[in-house]
């Protein structure tokens, strides 16, 4: 994890921490925030966080499928108490549907595009067949198998 991710995650935990009606960590538990909220964070919390951290941690916060899949029309926005502060519109409801099909999208394009060079990676491997003991069947690799085949794919030979 990059140390900006970290950073934006423990700014999340932070915010978490101060206003637990408002942000919730386990994003099963979030809800739709005020229109706004980032000004009334800033005044709150005097400076202590930078403005550009606490967009980033507001716009991971708020790109959370759970967050997403609570932004549903009609549904109630939250201050910093938890106290309702208007409703999320249709328009709100569409743009999150379609930030979640974004995500799920591109989710798919990495698992598709992972999946052959993983098949690929494993094609050029050297082949780990035991052999067989006559009437025996297979036979178990032992740890000096193992290691000789670690040691053959470090050096890159079949």
């Amino acid at each position: 994890m990059s140390k900006k991710r970290a950073r934006t995650k423990a700014v999340i935990t932070a915010l978490a921490a101060k206003f637990p009606k408002c942000f919730a960590v386990p994003d099963t538990r979030r809800q739709p925030l005020k229109v706004g909220i980032d000004a009334d964070l800033l005044a709150a919390l005097g400076g202590s966080i930078r403005r550009t951290e606490l967009i980033r941690a507001l716009a991971m916060y708020c790109s959370s499928e759970g967050y997403l899949e609570r932004v549903l029309t009609g549904a109630w926005r939250v201050d910093l108490e938890g106290k309702p502060a208007g409703v999320v519109s249709a328009d709100d409801e569409k743009h999150a549907k379609a930030k979640q099909a974004g995500i799920r999208t591109r989710r798919e394009a990495v698992m598709a595009a992972a999946i052959p060079q993983a098949a690929a990676s494993r094609a050029h491997e050297p082949a780990l067949a035991p052999k067989a003991e006559p009437g025996l069947g297979p036979k178990r690799l032992s740890l000096a198998d193992l290691r000789e085949a670690a040691r053959r794919r470090r050096e890159g030979a079949p």
